[in-house]
């Protein structure tokens, strides 16, 4: 039997750290997902520079950052099709793969929630997910957005659920993107904000000075890191 509520988290996972593993869970507990996907990326679009270690690897990082945990598992779709990784694309797979009736969630940090107008596809993505934020910006980025307490903006904005509930459907226009951006207004779920800072870039130059990771890494990505010398 297909889980009904799955959560998708993507990115390089350039290693998968801690920061990460709350999200995933505090997502999970929020939103009462039944699964959440770890889909590392083989080549981000939005990202300005390769990741350090190749995508083979980063996909052996993202199994073992999931082994402990029954309700994470490890999508390879977009390592398995390679070049650069869309999200629209991976959506449509994973629509297909759990089918219509499953309720799918895109988890994404603030920073990266306010740059969805500049996503590949970003109005039909919408259509297929729901956004759930989490994050430092997330309060400041409703104001953005043109949200007041869970409705409609004046200005259009986002339409905010609680708990991944809507009572409309998606809810995808031509709102705040700005001219020529493929404006897109999408269903939204604001997650609780949790105080993380915990960086991939902060871990590869602790593994690259020789410094413990215990802490930031779960036990079984630590041990391919230090067994493949991959950040050193």
């Amino acid at each position: 039997m297909n889980p009904h509520r799955v959560g998708i988290l993507g990115g390089t996972f350039d290693p998968p750290h801690a920061g990460h593993l709350f999200l995933a869970q505090d997502a999970r507990e929020h939103l009462a997902l039944d699964l959440v996907l770890l889909v590392p990326a083989a080549a981000s679009p939005l990202k300005g520079r390769e990741a350090v270690a190749p995508a083979a690897a980063r996909l052996e990082l993202a199994r073992a950052a999931a082994a402990e945990f029954p309700w994470l598992e490890v999508e390879d779709f977009e390592v398995r099709r390679g070049g650069l990784s869309f999200s629209f694309d991976t959506a449509t797979h994973l629509r297909r793969r759990f089918g219509p009736e499953a309720e799918l969630f895109w988890l994404v940090g603030a920073d990266q929630a306010a740059q969805l107008h500049r996503w590949h596809r970003a109005e039909e993505l919408a259509k297929l997910v729901r956004f759930a934020v989490a994050g430092r910006r997330a309060a400041s980025l409703q104001g953005e957005w043109g949200m007041g307490n869970g409705e409609w903006g004046s200005s259009g904005g986002c339409a905010a659920v609680d708990g991944g509930i809507t009572a409309g459907g998606d809810a995808v226009g031509a709102a705040g993107g700005g001219a020529g951006s493929g404006s897109v207004s999408p269903v939204v779920v604001w997650l609780p904000e949790r105080r993380v800072d915990i960086s991939s870039t902060e871990v590869r130059e602790r593994a690259r000075r020789g410094l413990s990771l215990e802490l930031f890494l779960p036990a079984g990505v630590r041990k391919i890191i230090q067994q493949r010398n991959l950040y050193s």
